[in-house]
């Protein structure tokens, strides 16, 4: 497979872009391929919304003023919009690859110019440092390439600041959780469990955290004219 590689983003197209983070309900496994995204968070010229994907949700959308969208109208959106994209990591562009709308050149994989970057800031943040020392040789090189969690821990040496509350790796859990406690089989958000409100809230949260830390480390490591 051909290495990827970004076309260059000026300043006032990354005054412009749009940043993207997907949410679901978590990772591949040997079985199965990877489960559909359930929320797209989008931040474009300060302004941060969520759209969600899966309409099993919907009236979670419909309570919080969102639109429902399915996953190939929405990429449709983004595309047509002629605004750069700017993802963390390649799965955002495997996704559009997949439902058929390649980012091409508007496409901006932003772990490409951070990742020359990642040993030192990944080693700038108290816990990330903490995990990094607490690991050796080949489980120390992984930690610091994966994209877990990695975005807004490089963005916090630059002035990202984050609540403990920031869910790393509790993603597809809560997704889950929000499932069976609250949206499915119940139709009404009224009807939700307390706790299943409470970790949908901590999914926006964290999702709109994710697209500010990637505007922020794209102002740092990411404009090439």
């Amino acid at each position: 497979m051909a290495k990827r590689k970004n076309h260059p983003i000026s300043l006032k197209e990354a005054k412009e872009a749009i940043f993207l983070d997907f949410e679901g309900r978590g990772k591949a496994t040997r079985n199965s391929p990877d489960p559909p995204p359930v929320i797209a968070g989008v931040l474009c010229e300060e302004e941060y919304s969520w759209t969600l994907l899966d309409p099993a949700f919907s009236d979670a959308a419909m309570h919080h003023g969102c639109e429902t969208l399915l996953l190939p109208a929405f990429l449709k959106s983004l595309i047509d919009s002629g605004r750069r994209i700017v993802y963390w990591t390649s799965h955002e562009e495997k996704v559009f690859e997949k439902h058929g709308f390649p980012p091409e050149k508007q496409g901006f994989d932003l772990k490409i110019p951070v990742r020359p970057h990642f040993k030192a800031l990944f080693k700038a943040s108290r816990e990330a440092r903490n995990t990094y020392k607490s690991l050796r040789g080949a489980k120390q090189k992984k930690a610091i390439q994966i994209a877990f969690g990695l975005c807004v821990q490089c963005a916090t040496r630059h002035g990202l600041t984050y609540s403990t509350s920031y869910g790393k790796g509790k993603i597809g859990g809560w997704i889950n959780y929000a499932a069976k406690h609250g949206g499915i089989p119940k139709d009404s958000y009224e009807a939700w469990t307390k706790s299943a409100k409470t970790k949908w809230t901590k999914i926006i949260e964290h999702n709109r955290k994710d697209c500010e830390a990637m505007k922020l480390l794209l102002q740092h490591y990411g404009i090439t004219h």
